[in-house]
């Protein structure tokens, strides 16, 4: 075992060590290069000398910025590997070969939840076989399971909410409750791999406000999703079946056909696209929530070492049951822009902050006043904030408290509202 180790430890430092060098950094060629040859000798200071020297030469290029790493990881200076590792991390193709070497990083430093990390990283991104080989080998040795194919997540949240919304027509309840949570998430590989095979999906999400007890939601759902690959898109088509009740009394039942793709637009950014189709069947008591509903979303994120960033365009259209005589329109048409900034303080706490801006048109309106019956077309801008914070207890466990605010302008008074919901939670995931 002791033989292996080494191995694995000498292939994941010296593969790039021979990478060419671009012509237009020739200035420092002669320098890199006796570096390369100093480096070949183990003379690492001397290989570390003749490296930073091309570098202040004007040399920017993968290879210098890995084979500082190495050199100065031979020297057991982790610190300045690491400085070397997140640098080299940005060019895309050797991401996640520093992302692996990080992790090598955190082992020395006795720092395994992060190494765990880093390893966890590698194997979810990369299709680099010999990465994944390496990957799977340094989280067996920490006792991770690699060859996993189910996870969980579950939480229990309990929060304050100061206008409970009516679930049935969005509007204000004016009515104040706690409430308590309860999401429990599954997810079983069937058949292939999580890139390429078939997922069966479950959940179930139960809402009790104690004391507006006739707005409890209980959602149930199960899905098939199936995950493929298209050059460097990563695609998922799936379908779901979901199920809810209201008050404790049926409400709908919506099947869910969803297509998404993502595709790495740089070393830490990623575009993703998203098409979701509803067909909603809801109670007779509800006849008028009949119907189907889109939603076409654009979204860009972008993944660093200390914060995350979410962009977000959606479009919605709605096709409901309504008929002349009713008193409301439930077909809005909707556009949502929403953006969330992550930011990781240490490897423990992280903070975020969400806003979302939608605008909402809903025509055929009708609405009685004093002084009659008249129709109209409603609109509503919506503006929502959230500000969350973090404590991860370890890799499996953590709290969070937030605090959200929402404000609702419409031109029908009734409709104008604002919202204010604090809660905590605590989360785990396996």
């Amino acid at each position: 075992m002791g033989i292996m180790k080494h191995t694995v430890l000498s292939f994941s430092l010296l593969c790039l060590t021979l990478l060419p060098v671009c012509p237009a950094y020739a200035s420092g060629e002669n320098d890199f290069q006796a570096g390369l040859e100093a480096f070949k000798i183990k003379q690492y200071k001397i290989a570390i000398r003749l490296f930073n020297t091309a570098h202040r030469q004007g040399m920017r290029t993968a290879s210098l910025n890995y084979n500082l790493a190495v050199s100065y990881f031979k020297l057991g200076k982790y610190s300045q590997a690491k400085r070397w590792f997140e640098q080299a991390r940005e060019y895309p193709n050797i991401k996640y070969l520093a992302e692996y070497n990080l992790g090598l990083i955190a082992l020395k430093q006795n720092n395994s939840p992060v190494a765990q990390t880093h390893f966890e990283t590698v194997l979810a991104n990369t299709q680099q076989v010999s990465l994944i080989k390496l990957a799977k080998y340094r989280l067996e040795k920490l006792g991770i399971p690699t060859d996993k194919s189910w996870s969980v997540f579950a939480s229990i949240e309990h929060g304050q909410d100061n206008n409970v919304t009516v679930a049935s027509n969005e509007a204000p309840s004016k009515k104040t409750s706690s409430y308590t949570d309860y999401y429990l998430f599954g997810s079983l590989q069937v058949l292939g791999t999580d890139k390429n095979g078939l997922q069966v999906e479950a959940y179930v999400l139960d809402s009790k406000y104690h004391s507006l007890q006739t707005e409890n939601m209980q959602l149930k759902s199960i899905g098939l999703n199936l995950p493929f690959t298209t050059g460097n898109w990563q695609n998922d088509a799936g379908i779901d079946y979901l199920e809810s009740t209201l008050g404790g009394k049926d409400f709908q039942q919506t099947t869910i056909y969803e297509l998404k793709t993502k595709y790495p637009t740089s070393a830490t950014g990623e575009l993703r696209l998203r098409y979701r189709y509803y067909e909603i069947d809801s109670t007779p008591i509800y006849a008028e929530l009949d119907g189907s509903k889109q939603r076409a979303r654009m979204e860009f994120r972008q993944t660093r070492k200390n914060d995350r960033f979410r962009l977000y365009y959606e479009f919605e259209t709605n096709d409901r049951n309504e008929t002349p005589a009713s008193t409301a329109n439930y077909s809005p048409i909707r556009s949502t822009v929403r953006t969330a900034y992550t930011y990781l303080f240490t490897d423990k706490l992280e903070a975020k902050v969400d806003l979302a801006w939608r605008y909402s048109e809903y025509p055929r309106w009708r609405y009685t006043s004093t002084t009659g019956t008249f129709s109209a077309i409603r609109a509503d801008v919506r503006l929502k904030s959230s500000l969350e914070i973090s404590y991860y207890l370890n890799t499996n466990w953590f709290l969070t408290a937030k605090t959200s605010h929402t404000r609702n302008d419409s031109n029908l008074n009734r409709y104008s509202y604002k919202r204010q919901v604090n809660s905590i939670s605590l989360n785990m995931s396996f």
